[in-house]
């Protein structure tokens, strides 16, 4: 068995992507550009790109169909040697966790997701074993996934950072167990009702202390760090015509934001060499396809600009 520096534990996936010459219309037919399956699911995205920035990585969650796309996700994953599949499952009888994206000229996005409750249903349970010597272990959604809460009570108990995203109700049990919390604004918006994610952000600090990170789309991103000081880093400028898929940006800003802290980086910067790298990413097809390095992120990681107020 490989020795890790991180687990990541969740959504296990393949992504169909559909790239389409226009915005779908019910009054125009849409004639198909391209059609090709990639890697997805938000722990394949996380631990894909740590991984390739050499860091150790051993990822678990979702069993994947012994099916097509299930042999095939095995097969993309087994490229990065960095990355330890070992205690991904494959089961017969079950279908593997896929999304269909149908992705227009404009960087918009239609998502059609296939077998993600089944999954989500019967993760492979979290256990010593899998978290081996790991540091730090990064969640997904963990707003929707009751289950996960006695794998997360378990990292607690091992002494790992915890980072985990999309929390967003102040009454989730999850909270008291979590060092770092990255949230979306758009969804706070679209699942709870949340139009300004800023006092939100406050109180779910205010709780236990965590560190809060808010993404807002194309806007600067919100971060209250373990003290309850606060500020936000800028995007860098991109040109409309560059943005051609925003599929894993999310998720690239937050493997970013775990790699920082798997490497002792001041928050700041971790937040900032995610910014970079989710950059990177909404200028490709597909949420990992464009695998920014790291010497090409460090390049650009000083033109992230960082405020004490998100206009500065």
């Amino acid at each position: 068995m490989k020795n890790n520096q991180i687990v990541v534990y969740g959504e296990i996936g393949i992504d169909n992507i559909i790239e389409v010459p226009h915005p779908v219309d019910n009054e125009k037919d849409t004639m198909v550009i391209n059609d090709d399956y990639l890697i997805g699911g938000y722990a394949c995205n996380v631990s894909v790109l740590l991984a390739l920035w050499q860091l150790s990585v051993r990822i678990s969650g979702y069993i994947l169909g012994d099916d097509v796309y299930g042999h095939l996700l095995i097969e993309m994953l087994s490229k990065y040697p960095m990355l330890d599949i070992s205690h991904v499952k494959v089961k017969n009888g079950i279908k593997t966790a896929m999304c269909r994206i149908i992705v227009p000229p404009n960087g918009d996005r239609y998502i059609m997701a296939f077998n993600y409750f089944d999954r989500l249903k019967d993760p492979t349970p979290l256990t010593k074993e899998i978290l081996g010597n790991a540091t730090h272990i990064v969640f997904d959604s963990l707003a929707r996934k009751e289950m996960f809460f006695p794998a997360v009570k378990l990292a607690h108990g091992s002494g790992l950072c915890i980072i985990g995203s999309d929390v967003n109700t102040l009454d989730n049990q999850i909270i008291s167990y979590m060092n770092v919390i990255c949230n979306s604004a758009g969804l706070l918006k679209n699942s709870n009702g949340i139009n300004n994610p800023l006092p939100f952000s406050r109180q779910l600090h205010h709780k236990k202390g965590a560190i809060v990170i808010t993404t807002n789309g194309p806007h600067a991103v919100h971060v209250v760090d373990s003290s309850g000081d606060e500020f936000w880093v800028h995007p860098l400028s991109i040109d409309d015509e560059l943005v051609v898929d925003t599929t894993g940006a999310g998720d690239s800003l937050k493997a970013g934001v775990a790699y920082g802290l798997v490497k002792g980086w001041p928050l700041e910067k971790a937040v900032r060499y995610g910014v970079v790298v989710s950059n990177f990413i909404i200028q490709s097809i597909g949420a990992i396809t464009r695998e920014p390095k790291v010497d090409e992120v460090m390049a650009l990681i000083e033109q992230v600009r960082v405020s004490r107020d998100a206009h500065g």
